[in-house]
């Protein structure tokens, strides 16, 4: 019997952002919200820009009856540090989190899914990849 693999996957954007659950290659629950311009703009901080957006995954987590602990991996689109990574897939490591953290913000969305994937990675010990 093939392993079930639960994969949350976070797309935060300027326009919208995507949140899904996903058991290997199927997708499970969804989400896509639209943001607000003009909310986004009043997000003067990196504190709140963070906030704003990982509410949305834990909204979305809760609505589902699930936590970050119940994956196995986190996919997100996100960045790293400027100039410092070519395209493809990378492991989010503390010192990827912490060079994203020390450049300039950049996309507020790619710096948020980066930022929270980090974050959940070391508070549940969940792989993140970017």
């Amino acid at each position: 019997m093939e392993r079930e693999w639960n994969i949350l996957v976070i797309n935060l954007g300027s326009t919208s952002s995507k949140v899904a659950y996903c058991r290997n290659d199927k997708i499970i629950e969804q989400i896509e919200l639209t943001h607000d311009t003009k909310e986004l703009r009043e997000l003067r901080t990196h504190e709140s820009i963070v906030a704003f957006y990982r509410k949305i995954v834990e909204d979305f987590l809760s609505g589902i009856g699930c936590s970050v602990a119940d994956m196995d991996a986190i996919a997100a689109r996100g960045i790293g540090k400027w100039g410092s990574y070519r395209h493809g897939a990378y492991l989010l490591t503390p010192q990827v989190g912490d060079d994203c953290r020390k450049g300039t913000m950049g996309h507020q969305g790619l710096y948020a899914s980066t930022v929270i994937s980090d974050e959940f990675s070391r508070e549940y010990g969940v792989p993140a990849y970017l």
